[in-house]
């Protein structure tokens, strides 16, 4: 539905047609009029946005996102201006018709003339409103649902199309968080997404597409939908109170300075520890574990204790103090719900309102508790790991080495285990690790000691004092004087190795590719670097570092049975969670620089660079109806949408890009520029098209392949076929050297750069490539200055790229392929024969026939003696294209379809022949 024209509006100042016009056009139509109140009632003090419909229009050219019908312009409208620092508004009149171009109308929720949040709002999208991959299923969305309607603070409306959901949270007007800026506002929002998180005991963050951005209020899509209509009402209003204390630690994430929030503790001594990648390296290496009714009543406890106590989802941890966690302990005990296991603690809690912890959640309520610092010294229920962490758990069975410390028991030297001056120590051991010391009846116990120590196979050995007159200890052994020994059938183990991830994880690591194949192991070397090894030589590093009575395998199964996962993610972090292991992942090397609303990036030498690659194409996109829709005018508009299209989007294909021309005309420095970019990610790739044993190594993880002033022509036409598949494919396999084969999903984009035309494989009929000419250089600039000119601009180049509206397209190229001129010969010049006779001799038209005899007789005329003896029938046949099919038809014979040997009139109407078995049919039959 589109709503009527607005002339009456046009010249009222934007404000007042806003008002005017939704109050008096919209209101009336809105599935949720309450709702849509919110915003009308208040819409000049809250951050707004107004998307318009490019329509039949088309855009300015040196504008984004302005449109023309050649006498009206219209653009999209966000007030206040520099809502990322101090906001200002100078209102101005509507100079176009706002019910003819209006596509929707939303909001932040923050109020920026007071300076407050009135609500933080998530849009969690369906499925198919987003591109393939993007969104959340039914099911998703169901679970979404279920577990925000549990919580009285939150408010839930079906979003703008009816298919996802739009959840609130608001705040009391007379109790709303003080926000100075829309990053701020931001930041509260991200926070806020953490408490809802832990109060539901559901991850949504995983499931969310816009968090404190710009929501819908109306939009086009509602009408005819069952759009913003209200399935729960919020009952409660949130205050200040219950933000999280950190949220201010949540701008960097706003800011892209960083994916994760930063995680902050003290030591006892009041110093700060502010180690951000191992810790990230720590929590990812855990499973990730959801938390169950057990871990939200410690956190609640914990949070009672008056103690600092801060649920972090981006590392899924709570950041507290072993003084209040040892406070818990002790009441549950007091309330006749004793912890599973011990705890204690050595700090003196000079300051719980500073964490000097942080706790990550393990199955069945327990947790592994870790103090911020490395190396500090704590409690003997407390140990120590390869990278100076010290830890301990927390609600969970213990294994034997914590029981004994907590119950008074004495470790004697070589791992010979814990020393006990009464049986009842011992036994009390016994009882926490789940089982029971049964000794032989009728022999005094009293004042004999005990040895409790770890067999081989991980069952308890019980050594006690033997005195004369024992009796009924004949399954004992006493072959050592004064002592009797027996091995009982009590495993001393936890049930849980949860040691074992963090021990070695940050020394040896087990890996698996994305398609579930072995990828052997990693060993991290001195200086930081992970370096593939064989398992052999993990052994040996193991034994270096294992304490003696561990075994070696034991540790290699561990590590095989939890393996890392090798992802492909380029421009993500390291360790993206749940034991993903992003290594070598090309990273931005610059952040885009801060625009202000009224200013544009300048990057004159980055656009230089674009136009004088991208000269030869400027003509054809002038014709384009699709360039011209999205804003692309020329050549330096096509390169930099394909570069920002590889940076935001690297699963996406695209055209391969050949440039060729003289030498010394500045060709190269296009893909040497993306290179300054990004870290790593950019390969010569002419290797790995060439090589006939297809090992391609080289490729994995990469964005960009280079082949650069190579012929990879002369490879034949297997090239081709790489450069088809590699190009437009899902997944790659990657074949390294000596190693096994394994897929991944593919996010190589090509540039080739050649002196000569010919250099590139270009078919006709090629759906994937953009060859280029790239003419002499009219002004020189020394490569190195030109490199110190394209790094200095590279923010301001970077925050174009991240900046503009990616195009969208319906082939399976999110670019279009281009046909220059020169690509056009390049084609022709790599036919065969038969297509030649083809393109010079023939006619496509639909529903036509001529018999194949005829056919072949026809184009074996115009071969020489040396081509007729290649070209027989049965190749003939075999070769030609898929639009002209060969099958039996009138009288029996042998005809090729669609095709005329003279021109005729077209029928547009007209079927066309299809291949059916072994005859030819017209596709209406």
């Amino acid at each position: 539905m589109t709503i009527a024209s607005s002339w009456r509006y046009l010249m009222t100042k934007i404000l007042d047609a806003f008002g005017n016009f939704f109050r008096a056009v919209v209101l009336p139509k809105h599935n949720n009029p309450d709702f849509f109140c919110r915003w009308l009632d208040n819409s000049p003090d809250l951050e707004t946005q107004l998307l318009v419909a490019p329509g039949k229009g088309y855009p300015v050219e040196g504008y984004r996102n302005v449109w023309t019908d050649g006498e009206q312009e219209w653009f999209n409208i966000r007030y206040p201006k520099n809502a990322m620092g101090e906001p200002y508004w100078r209102d101005r009149e509507l100079n176009f018709d706002l019910g003819e171009h209006w596509l929707g109308i939303g909001t932040t929720w923050w109020d920026w003339t007071k300076r407050e949040s009135v609500a933080c709002a998530f849009d969690f999208d369906e499925v198919t409103s987003h591109a393939p991959g993007v969104g959340v299923s039914d099911d998703e969305l169901d679970k979404v649902k279920t577990r925000a309607c549990e919580l009285d603070y939150v408010e839930v409306l079906k979003s703008t199309g009816g298919g996802g959901l739009h959840i609130y949270i608001w705040f009391d007007e007379n109790d709303r968080p003080r926000t100075e800026n829309h990053t701020e506002h931001a930041a509260i929002a991200r926070a806020m997404l953490g408490k809802l998180s832990t109060d539901a005991a559901f991850d949504f963050g995983s499931h969310l597409d816009v968090c404190g951005g710009n929501m819908w209020v109306a939009h086009q899509k509602m009408f005819g939908t069952d759009g913003f209509e209200c399935v729960k009402k919020a009952t409660r209003l949130l205050t200040n109170k219950d933000i999280p204390p950190n949220w201010r630690d949540h701008l960097e994430v706003i800011g892209g300075k960083s994916t994760k929030v930063r995680v902050v503790g003290v030591t006892d001594s009041g110093e700060e520890i502010d180690e951000q990648d191992p810790l990230a390296e720590l929590t990812t290496a855990h499973p990730k574990v959801p938390l169950d009714e057990t871990h939200k009543k410690i956190i609640a406890d914990l949070e009672m204790t008056g103690a600092s106590c801060l649920w972090v989802p981006d590392h899924n941890l709570v950041q507290t103090h072993t003084c209040a966690l040892k406070t818990v302990a002790e009441q549950w005990a007091d309330q006749g719900h004793a912890m599973r296991g011990f705890f204690n603690t050595l700090s003196p809690g000079t300051d719980l309102g500073k964490p000097n912890c942080f706790m990550i959640p393990k199955r069945d309520g327990a947790f592994m508790v870790f103090r911020f610092g490395k190396g500090t010294l704590e409690h003997g229920l407390w140990k120590q790991d390869r990278q100076g962490w010290t830890w301990c758990s927390y609600n969970k069975a213990p294994d034997l080495y914590e029981a004994a410390i907590a119950l008074g028991g004495a470790e004697l030297e070589g791992n010979k285990g814990f020393h006990f001056g009464s049986l009842v120590n011992a036994g009390q051991v016994v009882k926490a690790i789940g089982s029971k010391l049964s000794l032989p009846a009728g022999n005094d116990y009293d004042q004999r000691t005990a040895i409790l120590r770890r067999n081989n196979d991980g069952r308890l050995v019980v050594e006690i004092d033997r005195w004369e007159g024992d009796t009924g200890f004949d399954n004992w052994n006493g072959q050592k004087k004064n002592k009797w020994i027996k091995v009982f059938n009590i495993c001393v183990d936890t049930t849980e190795a949860d040691d074992d991830y963090s021990r070695y994880d940050t020394l040896v690591r087990s890996c698996r590719s994305p398609s579930d194949a072995d990828a052997g192991w990693r060993i991290r070397v001195n200086g930081g670097s992970w370096i593939k090894h064989p398992r052999e030589n993990v052994t040996s590093v193991l034994s270096l570092v294992k304490p003696p009575d561990v075994q070696t395998n034991n540790i290699l199964g561990t590590a095989i049975m939890n393996q890392w996962i090798m992802v492909c993610k380029p421009f993500h972090e390291e360790h993206p969670g749940g034991r993903q292991w992003n290594l070598g992942a090309p990273q931005f090397i610059y952040q885009p620089a801060v625009i202000e609303d009224e200013e544009k990036p300048q990057h004159p030498h980055w656009d230089r660079v674009m136009a004088h690659c991208g000269e030869e194409l400027t003509p054809i996109i002038r014709k384009s109806s699709w360039c011209r829709h999205w804003g692309i005018f020329n050549g330096c508009d096509y390169l930099t949408a394909w570069i920002s299209c590889l940076l935001r989007e690297p699963f996406e294909p695209l055209p391969y890009l050949f440039m060729y021309g003289p030498q010394n005309s500045g060709k190269s420095i296009f893909h040497e520029a993306i290179s300054l970019l990004i870290t790593g990610g950019v390969v010569k790739a002419d290797r790995a098209l060439t090589n006939a044993s297809d090992f391609n190594g080289e490729l994995a993880n990469a964005v960009l392949g280079v082949v650069d002033e190579v012929d990879i022509a002369k490879a034949g036409p297997a090239v081709y076929n790489k450069i088809k598949e590699w190009t437009t494919s899902q997944y790659i396999s990657i074949h390294a050297k000596y190693q096994q084969v394994y897929q991944q999903r593919n996010c190589l984009h090509f540039v080739q750069t050649a002196n000569f035309r010919n250099s590139c494989p270009i078919f006709p009929g090629d759906t994937r490539i953009t060859a280029m000419y790239v003419g002499p250089l009219l002004e020189e600039i020394p490569k190195p200055r030109l490199t110190q000119l394209l790094e200095a601009e590279a923010p301001n180049f970077m925050a174009t790229l991240l900046g503009m509206s990616l195009p969208t397209s319906e082939t399976r190229l999110r670019l279009p392929i281009l046909d220059t001129v020169g690509k056009e010969q390049a084609a022709e010049g790599n036919r065969d024969s038969l297509e030649e006779f083809i393109a010079d001799s023939c006619y496509e038209v639909p529903g036509c026939k001529v018999p194949l005899k005829t056919f072949y007789e026809t184009f074996n005329d115009t071969l020489s003696a040396f081509e007729s003896a290649r070209w027989t029938k049965t190749r003939v046949r075999r070769s030609l294209p898929d639009n002209f099919p060969v099958g039996k038809s009138t009288g029996g014979q042998l005809y090729v379809g669609n095709i005329s040997l003279i021109e005729k009139e077209i029928d547009p109407k007209a079927p066309r022949y299809v291949a059916s078995g072994s005859y030819l049919k017209l596709e209406e039959e």
